[in-house]
């Protein structure tokens, strides 16, 4: 597995703990998913993007809405359909739509990474890369880079980055989107928590910087990157929004990995 997702979870040292293997029972040697009931056998460290998670999303919430809306438009009622089996298919329609998303990010995002640790890239993917590198070049020339690197804090939260530098933390967002979009707008507070987040764990120096590379998955704009400088003036608002937000996560979970 060469990526994380929300939920996972990490040692104190920053190795991830995405997976068990199950101990007893039919599925007996098999590798599934640690649970909060592992975490608490071993002390794990919940994710920053499972921490964000805990906050309501607003603007998230309307856009699956629009989604569900634009499905339902597009999918005709079929004869002698019932309206519970007509809500059930353009939800289950849309649900396929957005795992088709969520692994096509996936899929740029492990290319990114074995671009970036100098291992092949399937063919079809390495346009992103490319075009990533090219944006760092012209946004930010002469940074040290290093990609995929994890962390433990002794905050009680872990995360893995996408990429990092002594001056710059670096997040890829994948999205569908033209070169006429405004960028500033694809960014919410939970992009620069995330980032801040990871600075904190990483242990950088104060006065690290943070941005969001944007990757279109516009089929006429395939790779197509925005870079995003967020503005220090939100830094110290956006971190003591994460700090809360993992207080919170601890008393919603009753958790506490014993670190803290």
């Amino acid at each position: 597995m060469l990526r994380s997702d929300s939920g996972h979870w990490y040692d104190r040292e920053g190795t991830p703990c995405y997976t068990q293997i199950t101990a007893s029972g039919k599925n007996k040697g098999k590798e599934r998913n640690t649970t909060l009931r592992d975490a608490r056998k071993f002390g794990l460290l919940p994710s920053t993007t499972g921490i964000i998670k805990v906050a309501d999303k607003p603007a998230l919430n309307r856009w699956i809405q629009q989604q569900l809306l634009e499905t339902a438009v597009t999918l005709p009622r079929l004869p002698n359909e019932t309206a519970a089996g007509f809500y059930t298919r353009i939800k289950d329609k849309q649900a396929k739509e957005g795992a088709c998303r969520m692994q096509l990010g996936t899929d740029i995002h492990d290319a990114l990474e074995q671009g970036f640790h100098n291992l092949p890239i399937p063919k079809e993917k390495e346009v992103y890369y490319h075009k990533v590198i090219n944006c760092l070049h012209e946004n930010l020339p002469g940074e040290k880079w290093v990609s995929e690197d994890s962390f433990g804090s002794e905050l009680g939260y872990g995360g893995k980055v996408d990429l990092h530098s002594p001056n710059w933390v670096i997040d890829f967002k994948t999205k569908e989107f033209t070169p006429d979009s405004d960028p500033a707008k694809f960014v919410y507070d939970d992009h620069l928590m995330q980032l801040l987040s990871y600075g904190h764990g990483l242990k950088l120096e104060d006065g690290f910087n943070t941005g969001n590379i944007f990757i279109s998955t516009h089929p006429d704009h395939v790779g197509y990157c925005a870079f995003v400088a967020h503005d220090p003036e939100h830094y110290e608002r956006a971190w003591s929004m994460f700090k809360h937000l993992l207080g919170y996560w601890k008393l919603l979970n009753n958790y506490n990995s014993g670190w803290e």
